[in-house]
């Protein structure tokens, strides 16, 4: 019975050896230079040794930054993520502050640009789950910890392209207005403004008449003059503003020749003359006016 014991002994003491046969400064060690020849199967695999079997260690703090570090570079950006923000959130060091949250701008760049994450998280299903909620959180985070700075200009414009590509408008504008009016020198600033006269215009439809979207659009123009005087950039906007007024008048001008063509000339004058004394330069305020010669006719 004594000698099964010192066995058992035994083997439990030569595993908990074998287990850990470097120290953690070692194992830190191996890390660095695992970074620095860019073996990141080899760098996961310290990284989790040290996380894993020397928690207590002050050095375990800073290895959740190189975790984050192997697996972004092996493409696993949800869980690399993860790290980064299991980094950001301990907050014992500042070394790979600004660092970490680069990692965590270009994870939700990936997502943006519309890679998939791994549904549920599991290593070997396929990544078809939509990354754009992810990538809305981490440009929320980034801009609630570095407001003023760069990367955060940069989150609210990109949070502003995912919007537009999901066709939510109102917060695709509200992005670039927030942008405008915290980095109002920012070389994005100007950008902002061309592209909230773009989601003005990606909403007309002739179909459904909102004249509010032209005041808005004139409005924007407006400003962008105001703030960048003497840009030419601004005549993109007037573009765009023209081609808001044709939409609109394509839709009085159908509903006015649906008129005309059902016999209701009354009526149909009343379209094309709004047509004519508000869009005279247009192609349908030509057509309102020769729409008005026919019934007059």
């Amino acid at each position: 019975m004594k000698y099964v014991k010192f066995v058992l002994l035994f083997i439990v003491s030569s595993a908990f050896l074998f287990a850990n046969e470097h120290s953690v400064q070692e194992y830190f060690d191996l890390l660095n230079k695992a970074k620095e020849e860019k073996r990141w199967e080899d760098l996961l695999f310290y990284s989790n040794v040290i996380i894993n079997d020397f928690s207590d260690s002050s050095l375990a703090k800073d290895t959740f930054f190189y975790k984050g570090v192997a697996l972004y570079n092996l493409s696993d950006y949800e869980p690399a993520n993860q790290s980064f923000s299991e980094y950001l959130k301990k907050q014992y060091s500042s070394e790979y502050f600004h660092e970490a949250l680069e990692y965590k701008f270009e994870i939700a760049n990936s997502y943006k640009e519309g890679k998939r994450k791994r549904l549920l998280n599991i290593k070997k299903a396929p990544k078809w789950s939509s990354g754009r909620d992810d990538a809305l959180a981490i440009y929320d985070e980034i801009i609630s910890i570095l407001p003023n700075n760069e990367i955060a200009a940069q989150s609210l414009f990109n949070k502003a392209a995912i919007f537009q590509y999901f066709e939510e408008y109102k917060e695709a504008i509200d992005s670039l207005q927030q942008l405008i009016r915290r980095f109002p020198k920012h070389a994005l600033s100007p950008k902002s403004y061309l592209e909230i006269g773009k989601v003005y215009l990606k909403q007309m439809n002739p179909k459904h008449q909102d004249f509010s979207l032209v005041d808005a659009a004139e409005l924007n123009l407006s400003k962008f003059e105001l703030a960048f005087p003497g840009d030419k950039r601004h005549q993109e906007l007037v573009d765009n503003i023209h081609k808001m007024t044709e939409v609109y008048s394509q839709g009085l001008y159908e509903v006015g020749y649906f008129f005309e063509k059902t016999k209701k000339p009354n009526a149909a004058s009343i379209y094309y003359s709004s047509i004519v004394s508000r869009f005279p330069d247009t192609e349908y305020g030509h057509k309102a006016q020769d729409g008005l010669e026919r019934i007059q006719k």
